[in-house]
């Protein structure tokens, strides 16, 4: 019996196994960047919210808001300032009233650490800060290694921004 003309079609192993090795090394890397992309994306999160909490907080003490400040035998409340609290796993907004305040809780994210760890910002009548310096909060991702801040100014004006890295050198709140 004689060999056949007839061509064979279809690729080899070796060809399927440099396609196939492709394939799984582009994923891995799309995978570990999707997941460094979902964290910086939780980080930008819990600084947005603690942001609005801040906001939140002066603005009902600019406003002078008693309605979380539940009537005592009848008499008006006052409110006296707004505390915003940061403390390991919560954000909370506490009035300070005559009567009997309600405040509010916010956990904090996984992978979220405010590198002050128990700290308070406190806003007094017409939304000022109460205190004579600017404050500035680092916040990092422990997975992600990256740092952001936001800072409070004397007058109650909120900003944030990126530290380069999370040591002293490069942030300006470290």
């Amino acid at each position: 019996m004689g060999k056949s003309n007839v061509k064979k079609k279809g690729f080899t192993l070796v060809e399927l196994l440099v396609v196939a090795t492709i394939i799984i090394t582009l994923t891995g890397a799309s995978l570990a960047w999707y997941s460094n992309f979902s964290e910086d994306k939780g980080l930008d999160k819990q600084i947005q919210d603690f942001v609005q909490v801040i906001e939140m907080a002066k603005n009902k003490a600019y406003a002078g808001d008693v309605s979380v400040c539940g009537n005592l035998d009848g008499i008006t409340p006052q409110l006296k300032q707004y505390n915003v609290v940061v403390d390991p796993s919560t954000i909370r907004a506490n009035p300070v009233c005559d009567g009997v305040p309600t405040g509010y809780a916010y956990p904090i994210r996984g992978h979220i650490v405010f590198l002050t760890p128990t700290m308070e910002v406190s806003f007094g009548a017409f939304g000022k800060l109460n205190t004579n310096k600017s404050i500035c909060i680092p916040v990092q991702n422990t997975v992600s290694n990256k740092c952001k801040y936001v800072n409070i100014n004397e007058s109650g004006l909120v900003t944030s921004g990126v530290c380069s890295s999370c040591s002293p050198i490069t942030c300006p709140c470290l």
